[in-house]
């Protein structure tokens, strides 16, 4: 019996073994941390480092981390919203950016499966959610140049040639067809 290998194209464009990327997960208290990104890559996958709310030092030290315990591919993953200023955080706030399709989804999915809403305190992302604050995070990644750059909520298009201009692959994570076309 001969063994079957799942690579596609996304395997030569990220040179990765396999078509799997794990999830940065870096909105919250917890994060992917450079030993999960490390292990997801050196098995032939993407790690991805969570970053979403940690500042620019942290940001740094875990690409350098994870650069010491790994040689391969890994992102860096952090969050581009389109309305920054418009956001301070909280989850009630944050769901005024998403589709009211999604947000009744959600609700919809917790009721059928009896999930109750977080007990405050809670606190969804940990930072000021700036223009400022991001490009600040953008900065180091550009200047450290991961092999991949991760971004959720949107995608500037000065970013993609920013990171392109430093052979920075850039995903866009999306959660519509619509942003996929865009």
């Amino acid at each position: 019996m001969s063994k079957r290998v799942l690579h596609t194209e996304v395997c030569d464009l990220l040179d990765i073994e396999y078509p799997i990327f794990q999830a940065g997960m870096g909105a919250g208290r917890s994060y992917a941390p450079p030993e999960l990104v490390a292990a997801v890559s050196n098995a032939g996958g993407l790690g991805v480092i969570g970053e979403a709310s940690r500042p620019p030092e942290l940001i740094e030290k875990d690409i350098k981390k994870t650069r010491g315990l790994t040689d391969k591919p890994f992102a860096v993953d952090i969050l581009m919203p389109a309305k920054l200023d418009a956001n301070s955080g909280s989850i009630e706030e944050l769901k005024t950016q998403l589709p009211k399709e999604h947000v009744d989804f959600v609700e919809r999915l917790k009721k059928d499966l009896g999930v109750d809403d977080p007990k405050p305190p809670y606190q969804l992302l940990s930072y000021p959610r700036t223009e400022e604050f991001v490009k600040s995070q953008l900065e180091v990644v550009l200047e450290e140049r991961p092999p991949a750059f991760a971004t959720g909520l949107g995608t500037p298009g000065w970013m993609v040639k920013e990171c392109h201009a430093r052979d920075i692959k850039v995903i866009s994570l999306v959660g519509t067809v619509r942003a996929a076309c865009r």
